[in-house]
């Protein structure tokens, strides 16, 4: 599916996120810099609830610095995308600081 820019995304995100889902009970909209914020802002204009932006830091790939393979949040816990990692056969990274 293409977009025009993320605020349509987002529009279509939350008119998507009324129509399946039919008890929100004080939503709350988690944006990811780098682009998730822009989507999660248009996504409160429609659904009227907060927006919090989580910090994270990209763990990106060293063929494509555009595509990541994991992340590292403020507290230093890292997720990895464990399918990724084996499909494009590297080691998994080291974690320490």
């Amino acid at each position: 599916m293409h977009f025009k820019d993320r605020k349509e995304a987002g529009g279509i995100l939350a008119e998507r996120l009324i129509s399946e889902t039919h008890n929100f009970k004080d939503p709350i909209v988690l944006g990811i810099p780098r682009g998730g914020v822009a989507v999660g802002y248009a996504v409160i204009e429609v659904l009227r609830c907060p927006l919090d932006v989580v910090s994270l830091r990209k763990l990106p790939l060293p063929s494509d610095p555009e595509a990541g393979f994991g992340a590292v949040n403020l507290d230093k816990k890292v997720v990895l995308n464990e399918t990724l990692l084996s499909q494009i056969q590297i080691g998994k990274p080291s974690t320490s600081s």
